[in-house]
């Protein structure tokens, strides 16, 4: 009898095809499960200021610039920005952050679409009412969705604190991100100073902007 090469071998009865896409399978879910059990690893802190395992992986596109790193200079950008006061017209303009040298930066990567995300913004809010005018700058950034969508979120949701537009997720892509929420948190000096991914509760947010006061 000839072998046709489709009888298993060493008592492996699947035919060779069907081990090889089992092996692919199982290869990709374990990547996943190493992907975001790094993430969580990374930022867990038992420490109780923060929920880190409220976090959504994500994985964007191919950046061209290098990452941010804490300690070193922030990335340099510029997008587009909206602020819905409780009281008078929307405010619009540009944001570019080396410009807001001598400002405490709080960057904050979401989406609509991100149950943590949506979780954390009455705290991000009531937090902003606290430290606004303080040399504090809060910047918002909804990534990968339209204008739209964003403002309908903030207007039903009463949020006051300024929102960045990143429909084309080409800032998120630049800053590396890796999972939602994303905090990145840049001194005076546009030094990054932490990278925080995962939700913070209302203390997290306070300890890590009273932190920022020491540079």
């Amino acid at each position: 009898m000839y072998d046709t090469g489709n009888t298993a071998t060493d008592g492996d009865e699947r035919p060779p095809r069907r081990r090889s896409l089992l092996r692919d399978v199982s290869l990709t879910a374990a990547i996943g499960i190493a992907i975001l059990g790094l993430v969580v690893a990374i930022n867990w802190d038992p420490g109780g200021d923060g929920d880190t395992w409220s976090v959504v992986p994500y994985v964007g596109g191919v950046a061209t610039d290098a990452a941010p790193q804490v300690g070193s200079p922030a990335p340099d950008f510029e997008i587009s920005y909206f602020r819905v006061p409780l009281q008078g017209e929307a405010e619009t303009g540009t944001f570019r952050l080396s410009e807001h040298r001598g400002h405490r930066i709080w960057l904050n990567f979401w989406a609509t679409w991100c149950p943590p995300c949506r979780a954390e913004m009455p705290d991000i809010q009531e937090v902003w009412e606290e430290v606004k005018g303080q040399d504090f700058f809060l910047l918002s950034v909804d990534f990968g969705e339209a204008p739209e969508t964003a403002a309908e979120y903030v207007a039903n949701n009463g949020l006051t604190f300024p929102i960045g537009l990143d429909p084309s997720s080409r800032l998120v892509t630049e800053y590396r991100l890796a999972g939602l929420p994303t905090h990145v948190f840049i001194d005076a000096n546009g030094i990054v100073r932490e990278i925080r991914i995962g939700l913070l509760n209302v203390d997290g947010m306070r300890q890590r902007l009273e932190k920022l006061k020491e540079f």
